[in-house]
């Protein structure tokens, strides 16, 4: 009998053992970084607030990222920036010279060859590196990312369109209960396209006050003049502690910041006694954009594992009409760092 209940006491430790280093194995799997969430998170919230401050300088709109960074006693845009930056810096955000950015393009996938002279910091653009270790399995890859802002005019990391239509024939009668300006962001889904709302929009809807009471308005004419900047991230992977000869670009992401000013025409009260042209104009509204799983480092490991790259850009602006009628803002994202294009 003594036998049999430590033979039974034996068979449940062995299953304990084993059920535990299951648990463990399937946990680790998922993989860590070796830098924290949250420094991860503030780089990129830093960054796309150092965007937002370049955006809103193109557009000519005044910022509301003064009152939104807590650093006291900040006197102009410039102090603003250099704050923004140095934060960067101290986060551990590296910002690249010509001669590092240029070396990194060597190491574009065999038999891509650039064939343009990638530039490093300039005012058009910033490129700026993270480095640390993703864990997993018990195996670490070593991870850079190579993060490029577009700052200025000059290169195809900005974008800008002055009549985006979404209403120049015929009528559309609204009512001024509802939101007048919408914003959503494509996404799709098999062979169809879906709209989701913009999340990050300052606000996410606009109302339009008209004056003198009115409720309806006949919309005539809806257009949108926008600016976005985008910043395309690459991330390299290698086995740790080999030399940046042997990473491959495995995930390109991409988020965009764009200012959109709505303008709509027509008359207020059509057909009464009270009736009147009204032309409504927003100020600029800003929107935040982010692909999915932006700057990941599980992505960008999982496709290094598995000899490819991936992708992840961040979905076209769609304009929406309160009757329905869109425009689209089409966003271009560089696929290698030799894409990006400045003058």
């Amino acid at each position: 009998m003594k036998n049999m209940i430590k033979k039974i006491l034996g068979a449940v430790i062995i299953f304990t053992l084993l059920f535990s280093t299951t648990v463990f194995a399937s946990s680790e799997d998922q993989g860590y970084d070796s830098i924290s969430p949250e420094q991860k998170e503030e780089i990129i919230q830093t960054m796309g607030k150092l965007t937002r401050l370049k955006l809103n300088e193109l557009a000519n709109t005044n910022s509301n990222l003064i009152a939104d960074y807590s650093i006291s006693n900040i006197g102009n845009v410039a102090e603003t920036e250099e704050a923004l930056s140095q934060h960067l810096k101290d986060l551990g955000a590296r910002e690249l010279t010509s001669t590092e950015v240029q070396s990194i393009t060597g190491n574009e996938p065999q038999g891509v060859s650039p064939r343009i002279v990638v530039p490093g910091s300039n005012s058009n653009v910033k490129w700026y590196e993270i480095r640390y270790t993703h864990t997993r399995s018990g195996k670490s890859y070593d991870i850079q990312e190579v993060y490029a802002q577009g700052v200025g005019y000059n290169t195809n990391l900005f974008k800008s369109n002055d009549t985006l239509y979404i209403l120049n024939t015929g009528k559309e009668q609204v009512n001024l209960a509802q939101n007048l300006f919408k914003v959503y962001a494509e996404k799709l889904i098999g062979a169809a396209t879906s709209l989701i709302p913009v999340v990050n929009i300052l606000p996410y809807e606009m109302f339009v006050n008209i004056p003198d009471g009115s409720q309806f308005i006949a919309m005539n004419s809806y257009y949108v003049t926008y600016r976005a900047l985008t910043t395309a991230v690459f991330s390299y992977v290698k086995d740790a502690g080999k030399s940046d000869t042997y990473q491959s670009l495995s995930y390109v992401s991409s988020m965009y910041e764009m200012s959109a000013t709505h303008m709509a025409a027509g008359i207020a009260n059509e057909g009464t006694s009270q009736a009147k042209p009204v032309t409504a104009a927003s100020k600029a509204t800003d929107y935040s954009v982010y692909a999915t799983d932006y700057a990941s480092s599980s992505k960008a490991v999982d496709n290094y594992l598995n000899l490819s790259k991936g992708t992840s850009y961040a979905k076209n602006a769609v304009f929406t009409s309160p009757a329905g009628k869109t425009a689209k803002a089409e966003m271009l994202t560089p696929g290698l760092p030799s894409q990006i294009i400045t003058s």
